[in-house]
């Protein structure tokens, strides 16, 4: 078996191997826009809670108003946003809080999944 060779005889596969590891690859990124939260809030037997007052805010910046989804889903309208989160879910008079660091590699987020317990009969 023949194998093509560069002008001092190396073997171009060989060639191609080591180079391989001196080239630094850039990652392929999608255009797609990921939340940095993903909000869910139940009650203490499990069931997924529609009626809560549900906020995110960025340690720092705005705070926004989450909405229902349904099944206990909250959308937080936080996209491709870094940094330290607190998300607060109020029904009646009880309260839940949860504080998450978002994070990202070159392209997009982490998305952070985020579970609020409050009580059912709140």
């Amino acid at each position: 078996m023949h194998l093509p060779t560069n002008s001092i005889g190396v073997p171009l596969v060989l060639l191609l191997a080591a180079l391989v590891g001196c080239i630094p690859i850039e990652p392929t990124c999608t255009l797609e826009a990921r939340a940095s939260l993903g909000v869910t809030v139940v009650d203490d037997t499990g069931a997924g809670i529609d009626d809560a007052i549900v906020t995110a805010s960025l340690e720092g910046g705005e705070t926004k108003t989450c909405e229902s989804t349904g099944g206990g889903g909250y959308f937080c309208d936080f996209f491709e946003v870094e940094g330290t989160f607190v998300v607060t879910a109020t029904r009646g008079g009880a309260s839940d809080i949860a504080s998450v660091d978002v994070a990202g590699d070159a392209c997009h987020v982490e998305t952070e999944a985020v579970e609020l317990v409050l009580p059912a009969d709140a």
